[in-house]
């Protein structure tokens, strides 16, 4: 992905890296291929999946017999940051793994205080996530958040329409959003297919580069989103 790390100049430890769009949009295949990416660099990953089975999870990665250095806990505990930050120091001492990965945000959310404002609890959580985990850990947090719902079907994703909070791109050094295209050839809007799979990652900023809204062109080939 030598595009995507020219406009960010990579991921360093000590950063949090936001990756959002709306449902259906790309964001966890997006994820799933950087953490190939990193595997195939061998470069250790701890993976939180809140919205899949472990199995189903690892399943493409699996049928690579590549034997990737991605570890997953086999049970998750929701709404507690306490089990998350000892996962992930086990993990770093026993895996020496430099990346987290997070899909998604909201199942951070502790529900036993419903009466908290959302957005406060938003922000809450990305702090802590650069703080203590990124920051104080040494880690690359990478952290999948939905966006608010669509008002059609051409409404484009950005930083400022990720639900519930602006605190979680204002805590993100970069934010990455994903969005399916339509294929090149249709010109039409109210013709458009979407049978190639192609995909917008947008660079909406990276703190370190100052890179501001760069839309770079992926294409789902095989299990993976790869560069164009």
């Amino acid at each position: 992905m030598a595009e995507l790390d020219y406009h960010t100049d990579g991921f360093e430890t000590g950063e949090l890296i936001t990756i959002s769009g709306y449902t259906g949009m790309g964001k966890t295949l997006f994820l799933k291929s950087l953490i190939r990416s990193f595997g195939i660099e061998k470069a250790p990953v701890c993976v939180f999946s809140y919205e899949d089975r472990v199995e189903n999870y690892l399943l493409k990665f699996q049928e690579e017999e590549a034997d990737y250095p991605i570890y997953v806990p086999l049970s998750l505990n929701m709404g507690d940051l306490g089990w998350l930050e000892e996962r992930i120091i086990e993990s770093k001492l026993k895996y020496n793994t430099r990346i987290v990965t997070i899909d998604h945000l909201h199942y951070l959310v502790d529900s036993s205080n419903g009466n908290e404002n959302m957005s406060l609890k938003m922000g809450s959580i990305m702090r802590f996530l650069k703080r203590r985990i990124a920051v104080d850990h040494n880690m690359i947090v990478f952290v999948v958040a939905h966006q608010g719902k669509a008002k059609d079907e051409s409404a484009e994703a950005s930083l400022e329409t990720i639900r519930d909070s602006g605190l979680i791109s204002n805590e993100s050094d970069t934010v990455i959003v994903v969005q399916r295209t339509p294929d090149i050839e249709v010109k039409k809007k109210q013709d458009a297919t979407y049978d190639q799979n192609y995909a917008s990652v947008k660079v909406e900023k990276c703190r370190r580069t100052g890179t501001y809204k760069k839309k770079l062109t992926f294409q789902k080939t095989g299990n993976w989103l790869a560069p164009l």
